[in-house]
């Protein structure tokens, strides 16, 4: 590794954790402080960022790229979407269907060939982390609809590691998401606090099934902001330290990248009040990329944050390090991960 946590100065390893986003094709002059100054660690795309298809993206991507080899460090940004298919691209594919669409197709070998199709176009695009596949067990019922393989944990199981071997197969680092499973509610967490009340049985025989299958094969996996109270009735499982220290890193052993779900969204919100106290207390609990998309605002607009947000945001995850709410070995820990991921994946 070219680059070490020990060459990083506290602000930076906070940038290191903070996978950002932004309006429009081009690239705020606020952004590009931030890449350079905080030597940020991502940007997550939205349909807005790639308005003019692949080629624009490239050139987006591209510029991007320059700006972070600008940082003292030289190290690249993990830019990433959420390009799942169907109803869920940043990017528009009218070729890519759905995940229902293609466990439906009850075919692995199509589902990878789609995966490995869909992760060519992304790193043309210079999108080097698609946060998919889906791997929650969900009846069309639920909010999640489409974007699951299916009602049946162990077809999802299939389907995943198919998509999963398709993206890495076409470099993509892939993200399983939503961790420990959002088919328990029908409910939509971009804009509420819910429960799952599930057993620990049920949940291990069903929602959990997918993930416990390729915990081995992911390099990231995404937090849903769900309470499930059979595993801690008190925190939701992005901020849960049992639920991703004790469950998923001690118990499951999972090796790999833990990034929240978009940290901007209601679900967390309602329990932590302000987007640096969401940041502070997911990366207090386990988690290792704190990320920031769209939000929703009182007039029901859904927009980027402004990029003075995250100046303060970081500010505020450098205070909790430097007061020991966050301790220098747990922001440490979330480092070495993410460089280890980027010399793997990004070139670092």
């Amino acid at each position: 590794m070219g680059v070490s946590v020990a060459d990083l100065s506290i602000e930076e390893q906070v940038g290191q954790t903070m996978m950002i986003s932004f309006e429009g094709t081009e690239v705020p002059a606020r952004i590009t402080d931030l890449v350079k100054r905080y030597c940020l660690g991502g940007i997550i795309y939205y349909k807005s960022n790639c308005a003019g298809g692949v080629e624009q993206v490239a050139q987006l991507s591209t510029t991007l790229q320059q700006q972070a080899a600008r940082n003292r460090h030289r190290i690249p940004l993990v830019i990433a979407a959420d390009q799942e298919g169907g109803r869920v691209q940043r990017i528009v594919f009218n070729d890519i269907p759905s995940q229902r669409s293609v466990g439906n197709m009850q075919n692995p070998q199509k589902t990878y060939a789609i995966a490995r199709l869909l992760g060519e176009r992304l790193r043309t695009a210079g999108i080097l982390m698609n946060c998919a596949p889906v791997a929650d067990v969900a009846e069309l019922s639920s909010f999640l609809g489409d974007r699951t393989y299916s009602q049946d944990a162990y077809e999802v199981a299939q389907h995943v590691g198919a998509a999963n071997e398709g993206y890495c197969a076409a470099g993509l680092i892939t993200v399983m998401k939503h961790f420990p499973g959002h088919g328990g509610t029908i409910f939509d967490s971009h804009v509420g606090v819910f429960h799952v009340q599930k057993s620990y049985d049920e949940l291990m025989a069903r929602d959990l099934v997918p993930f416990v299958t390729h915990l081995d094969k992911i390099p990231a996996i995404m937090m849903a902001h769900v309470v499930y109270d059979s595993f801690d009735t008190n925190h939701i499982a992005t901020i849960s330290p049992y639920i991703i220290q004790e469950f998923l890193r001690k118990q499951l052993k999972y090796q790999g990248v833990v990034i929240t779900d978009s940290l901007t969204m209601q679900g967390i919100l309602q329990k932590t009040g302000t987007l640096a106290e969401a940041a502070i207390l997911a990366l207090q609990a386990g988690c290792d990329i704190l990320l920031f998309g769209k939000e929703i605002l009182e007039n029901g607009t859904i927009q980027c944050p402004d990029p003075e947000t995250f100046v303060a945001i970081h500010q505020s995850i450098v205070s909790a390090v430097r007061d020991g709410r966050i301790t220098k070995e747990r922001l440490r820990e979330a480092v070495e991960r993410i460089l280890g991921m980027k010399t793997q994946y990004c070139g670092l």
